[in-house]
């Protein structure tokens, strides 16, 4: 019988999730991923977590005591530095001692094993071969596993791990009939923009609200804008959301941008000052709305700067 081993739907997970599971089949696991996040998942993990974490954060606990009982061993990432053509990027600060402050948290854990990704140290490939040892595989399964992994990630979107209507990914701008369509760049990290419950449905709530929401995926898309490195921080994702936005701000059609962001979230509170600062420069004109998002964040508020958003950007495109 395979061992069964837990896979949070949290955090990088919306990134990842087909290659972490991909390879773990591979090398003869069952992957078990916890349930989309509900408000008994939420209220769960704020119980246990200092106040000053982010909500995301929060929500990963409440996974992992979800998946606690179900599984023989849970699977934590630990993402500390990423290699890419500019030069080594940083994790969230966070997500660096993710492991550490799970096991601190829930004494209760069944067994956990850590996939660290340093590259600073080693490879990707490295990081995947020793998580298979702490695994107790020592053939060369792993190899092919990975590869196949890689492979089956390409497809992957983080809309996959949820319910969501939105679906504009799968269209170009070119595509959209923006005659008729207000578009409205959304900018986020894919565990708060895709997770429906911390998101409060904050895409479909746009589309209600009478707009499109365009989301740059980071996969090569064209809506990706290369920024000067001087103007990057030293943390991958935050980068990613960046270039990102500056991809749409470079779109004419787009007429306003949204940054989603968590409450308590240190690296987005720099990198959205950053985005401001770029949008000022390249487009002064461009209208921008922050959502702070946290536990307490009710729909009927979020609904309502929502439609003041689009209603604002309406007015400005008719003068």
């Amino acid at each position: 019988m395979k061992r069964r081993i837990g896979v949070c739907r949290a955090l990088d997970t919306f990134r990842y999730f087909t290659l972490w599971k991909t390879f773990l089949q591979g090398i003869g696991y069952e992957v078990v991923l916890s349930g989309p996040t509900n408000r008994n998942t939420i209220e769960t993990g704020s119980r246990i977590a200092p106040a000053e974490l982010c909500l995301p954060t929060k929500v990963f606990l409440g996974h992992v005591i979800e998946l606690a009982k179900k599984v023989d061993v849970l699977c934590i990432p630990r993402i500390v530095c990423r290699r890419t053509a500019k030069d080594l990027f940083f994790g969230c600060p966070k997500s660096l001692a993710l492991p550490d402050m799970t096991r601190a948290l829930i004494p209760t854990l069944p067994s956990t094993v850590e996939l660290i990704i340093d590259e600073r140290k080693s490879s990707e490939a490295g990081s995947f071969h020793r998580l298979a040892q702490d695994l107790g595989v020592n053939s060369g399964i792993w190899r092919d596993a990975l590869q196949h992994a890689r492979i089956a990630n390409k497809e992957f979107l983080p809309e996959n791990l949820s319910d969501y209507s939105f679906r504009s990914r799968k269209e170009s701008i070119q595509e959209t009939d923006s005659e008729n369509s207000l578009l409205i760049g959304v900018v986020g990290h894919p565990y708060l923009l895709y997770d429906r419950e911390l998101s409060l449905d904050l895409l479909d709530k746009l589309c209600k609200a009478g707009a499109k929401a365009i989301v740059p995926d980071g996969k090569g898309n064209s809506l990706v804008q290369k920024v000067p490195k001087e103007l990057l921080t030293n943390w991958i994702f935050e980068t990613e959301l960046i270039e990102g936005a500056m991809g749409l701000v470079e779109q004419k059609q787009i007429k306003g941008l949204l940054l989603a962001s968590s409450f308590a979230c240190g690296t987005s509170a720099v990198t959205n000052e950053v985005i401001r600062r770029l949008v000022k420069q390249r487009r002064p004109s461009m209208p921008v709305l922050t959502i702070l998002l946290d536990e307490h964040t009710a729909e009927a508020g979020l609904m309502t700067r929502l439609e003041s958003f689009v209603d604002l950007i309406r007015l400005r495109t008719k003068q």
